[in-house]
């Protein structure tokens, strides 16, 4: 999906008083993929695959802000799973699991001048920012049932591993 909004911008300068709209623009793209299979009578396996990517242009400008004070936004998020689940016999079953999620956003000034800031009056220069973030995240789990009768046994184990690294 695109869309656009638009953001007055009423601010006064030296020369005067400065009034425009400025369009902030953004967009956003979805993709899943999945499979499911029957590897065999016992043995079924489901694999999963997501990515979501979003950007958004004219950030951070508006009322005093002038158009120089953009910034871009830009994000994507792309996640994986396998899924098997095996009936070893009647009364037992395993489940196992795994996830992997890794996110990424960057912000970007559009200059790189020096900001400007009149309290009251205006912010011109650059927004001042320049950041990057990547996110991961690693996921594993297994569960095993056993039933026999009115009696049942459920067990199991996971982990989770997160790794971030921030650059501002």
């Amino acid at each position: 999906q695109d869309g656009a909004r638009a953001r007055p911008i009423r601010a006064v300068l030296p020369s005067g008083l400065f009034q425009a709209d400025s369009l902030a623009d953004s967009n956003e793209t979805e993709f899943l993929a999945r499979l499911d299979g029957q590897l065999s009578a016992a043995h079924t396996l489901s694999l999963r695959w997501s990515s979501d990517r979003e950007g958004s242009g004219n950030e951070g400008i508006g009322g005093l802000n002038l158009p120089e004070r953009a910034r871009d936004v830009k994000s994507r998020d792309n996640e994986a799973s396998l899924s098997w689940t095996g009936i070893w016999s009647q009364k037992a079953l395993n489940q196992f699991q795994v996830e992997l999620d890794r996110e990424n956003e960057n912000v970007t000034s559009r200059t790189q001048s020096p900001a400007l800031i009149v309290h009251g009056a205006f912010s011109g220069g650059g927004a001042q920012e320049q950041s990057l973030r990547h996110h991961t995240r690693l996921q594993f789990q297994n569960v095993f049932s056993y039933s026999s009768g009115v009696h049942s046994l459920r067990a199991g184990g996971g982990t989770r591993s997160s790794w971030l690294s921030n650059q501002d």
